[in-house]
């Protein structure tokens, strides 16, 4: 038997393997200040404090994870303003998974709120770095399996880390630091959310407010996938785009 591909199948491959090769997360770390992705939630400049823990109701950047910057607030009781981050390049009117990723450490429990839609008059959904039954938040994913939390509660990615603590087992796009000493990160998965017009996603982030140290949010970044068209999906597996056979 010889296989032989029309010319249709040859001038579509390139565009179906496109469209089903976005299956990977390309992570977007969150910068603040004048041009920052990351703004306050009305679309005002963000811009974070110096490594402080003050009672001050601000977010403060500390010098870890990703980029040796996060965003920090509740190291004592306050409430850091609402957040967005905006994921920009996409293409307008696609399909992409969303997520967004916080960090929490061994022996601790850090708090962390993220949606896709805002929610003006109240609070949008909290999660927890490590879960536990009786918590009105969700759970976060565990990233790797000696992070912090309950093993029963939290699904498990069980993605591996370079020496660096760079994830090194093809889950992203990009080089992403997923563990530094006794430091992990969570990722909290969002649904889906449909590029603007602009190739545009939001994503708004928030900590569980007026609380102690023991409930801090880290906030690292967001990640996006392509979902792939279910059609391109469907053409790649029924034998091999159009092929034709004939017996030789």
């Amino acid at each position: 038997m010889v296989a032989r591909f029309t010319l249709a199948a040859a001038i579509a491959l390139p565009a179906v393997m496109a469209a089903t090769a976005g299956a990977g997360v390309t992570y977007l770390d969150a910068t603040d200040g004048v041009g920052g992705n990351t703004t306050y939630s009305d679309g005002s400049v963000f811009t974070a404090v110096d490594d402080s823990t003050a009672a001050d109701n601000m977010w403060n950047q500390r010098d870890f994870a990703n980029n040796a910057s996060i965003y920090s607030t509740n190291e004592s009781s306050e409430n850091g303003a609402r957040l967005m981050t905006t994921v920009s390049g996409l293409s307008a009117g696609q399909e992409y998974d969303v997520y967004a990723y916080f960090w929490g450490a061994s022996g601790q429990l850090w708090r962390g709120r993220a949606a896709l839609v805002d929610n003006a008059a109240g609070d949008i959904q909290g999660y927890n770095t490590s879960h536990f039954s009786s918590s009105s938040f969700l759970p976060m994913d565990r990233m790797t399996d000696d992070a912090p939390g309950d093993a029963s509660l939290q699904t498990n990615l069980h993605l591996t880390y370079d020496a660096g603590g760079f994830e090194n087992s093809g889950y992203f796009d990009n080089a992403v630091l997923i563990h530094q000493s006794d430091r992990y990160m969570a990722q909290v998965t969002l649904g889906t959310a449909i590029a603007d017009a602009n190739g545009e996603i939001h994503v708004y982030i928030d900590d569980l407010a007026n609380t102690s140290n023991g409930n801090r949010t880290w906030y690292d970044g967001v990640g996006t996938a392509l979902v792939p068209a279910p059609g391109a999906i469907l053409l790649l597996g029924a034998g091999g785009l159009f092929a034709t056979r004939r017996r030789s």
